[in-house]
């Protein structure tokens, strides 16, 4: 443009020199959306952290719980099996013919768990029978296993000893002595 061009000049009111307006303010909706976006971010963080302590306790009482029922189990089914291998053995003790106690012995030491099995003489603690041939003939040291009148689990560290009364016909005839492992 040429120097003789008027031209219009704009004047400040004041002195002043121009702001502009201040960061935040121009991005406000983009700082807000940022802000939140870390919110939700971290509260999203912290309840994922939470639920899965909350689960795993969870998981842990409910194993110990299956652990502690299935221990039950366990002694309820080793006590049921000493109680039938208690019947059979009656009625083949009643017809005086320990060799075929012996063969039930055997059959079920077979079974998973069982140990061993002994047939006791309750009066004299002496061992009549055993799948454990070294057991016979010596005595068994468990007074209260052999004065038992009832069914009789007795928790050891690493098995049960269940005790079952072998009654004749009008007197116990012998105890039955079953080890079985609780693991």
């Amino acid at each position: 443009m040429s120097d003789n061009t008027p031209s219009k000049k704009v004047e400040k009111k004041d002195n002043k020199p121009e702001q502009s307006t201040p960061f935040w303010k121009k991005h406000f909706l983009k700082l807000f959306l940022f802000v939140l976006l870390i919110v939700s971010v971290l509260w999203g963080w912290i309840a994922n952290h939470q639920l899965k302590k909350e689960h795993a306790e969870e998981i842990t009482t409910l194993k110990e719980d299956h652990e502690a029922k299935m221990f039950d189990l366990k002694k309820q089914k080793t006590k049921e099996q000493a109680q039938v291998l208690a019947l059979a053995v009656r009625s083949e003790m009643i017809d005086e013919n320990m060799d075929q106690v012996n063969q039930y012995f055997l059959q079920v030491l077979k079974q998973p768990g069982i140990e061993k099995i002994m047939l006791v003489n309750h009066k004299s603690g002496k061992v009549l029978l055993s799948t454990n041939k070294k057991d016979e003939n010596t005595k068994y040291q468990k007074e209260e296993l052999l004065k038992t009148a009832d069914i009789k689990l007795v928790e050891n560290k690493d098995s049960f000893e269940t005790a079952t009364p072998i009654m004749g016909l009008n007197n116990q005839l012998a105890v039955l002595i079953v080890v079985s492992s609780n693991s």
